[in-house]
C-alpha cells in the first residue's frame, strides 16, 4: 500500500492569479502611504510667494503711517524741523503757518496692501489668480514708490533755491531729510517683486500619471503589459478553430 505524504507549501502561496491564499486579500497592511493632510511640496511655491507677500503688505501699511520728509530750518543758530507723514499731515512748531495738507499717498499705499494681502490668501488655493493680484499690488506700490522720490526730489530742488536767496540777506539754510516711508514702500515694492518671481519660477511636483497604467498596478503575469488574454492562433485558409473542415 502506497503511503501519501503531504507537503507543507510554506506560508503566503499564491496562486495563479496573484491572491495570496493565507486569506488576506493581497493589499497593504493598515500603514498605508496615502494620507489627508495636504502635500506641503505642492503648496510650497504658493506658501513662499504668500510669505513675501505679507512681507509686502506689512511694509506698505507701515510705509503710510510713517515720515516722507523733514524740512530742517537753521537761523541765527536756531534749529526747526517740520515732518510730512504719508497722509500730508504736518507736524510743525507751534509758531509756523502750515496751510491744508500735502498729498494723501496713504491711501494708495493701503490699496496697494490690500492687494497683496489678497494675493497671499487667494494663493493658497488659486496661485494663478493670485499672481494677477499681486503684479497689481506691486505696480500700485512701485507706482508710489516712485512719486515719493520724486517729491523729494523737486521739494530738495525747491528749498535749495528759497534757501540760496535767503542766505544773501541773512544766516539761513534750509535742507530736506529722507523720510522712512519712502524706504518702506520702496521695501515693499522689492518685497512684492521677490514673491511674484517665486510664484512664477517654483513649480509643483507633477501631477502626470505614469506613461503605461499598468506600471501603477503591476504588470500580468505573462509579461504583455496591454492585455492578459489567452492566445490562438489565426485561422489558416479560413479553417474553423475547431480542427473541423474548410468550407469551399
Amino acid at each position: 500500500m502506497t503511503e501519501i505524504e503531504f507537503l507543507d507549501p510554506g506560508p503566503a502561496t499564491s496562486g495563479p492569479d496573484g491572491v495570496p491564499h493565507d486569506g488576506s486579500d493581497g493589499g497593504s497592511d493598515g500603514g498605508s502611504d496615502d494620507t489627508d493632510g495636504p502635500d506641503l511640496r505642492r503648496l510650497a511655491p504658493a506658501l513662499a510667494a504668500a510669505v513675501a507677500w505679507v512681507l509686502a503688505a506689512g511694509l506698505a501699511v507701515m510705509a503710510s503711517v510713517s515720515t516722507v520728509y523733514r524740512l530742517v530750518y537753521t537761523s541765527d543758530g536756531l534749529h526747526q524741523k517740520i515732518t510730512v507723514d504719508a497722509w500730508g499731515r504736518f507736524q510743525a512748531p507751534r509758531l509756523f503757518q502750515t496751510f491744508g495738507h500735502q498729498t494723501r499717498y496713504a491711501i494708495v499705499l493701503i490699496a496697494a496692501a490690500v492687494l497683496l494681502l489678497a494675493a497671499a490668501l487667494i494663493g493658497i488655493v488659486r496661485l494663478a489668480v493670485a499672481r494677477y493680484l499681486a503684479v497689481t499690488g506691486a505696480a500700485v506700490a512701485a507706482g508710489v514708490t516712485t512719486m515719493l522720490f520724486l517729491l523729494l526730489d523737486a521739494t530738495r530742488s525747491t528749498n535749495a533755491a528759497q534757501a540760496a536767496r535767503a542766505a544773501q540777506a541773512t544766516d539761513f539754510s534750509l535742507s530736506t531729510e529722507t523720510g522712512s516711508a519712502v524706504w518702506l514702500a520702496l521695501g515693499a515694492t522689492v518685497a512684492a517683486v521677490v514673491g511674484i518671481v517665486l510664484a512664477f519660477v517654483l513649480k509643483a511636483p507633477d501631477e502626470s500619471p505614469p506613461a503605461n497604467d499598468a506600471d501603477a498596478y503591476g504588470a500580468p503575469e505573462n509579461g504583455d503589459p496591454e492585455y492578459d488574454a489567452p492566445q490562438y492562433d489565426a485561422p489558416d485558409n479560413g479553417a474553423r478553430q475547431d480542427g473541423g473542415p474548410a468550407m469551399g
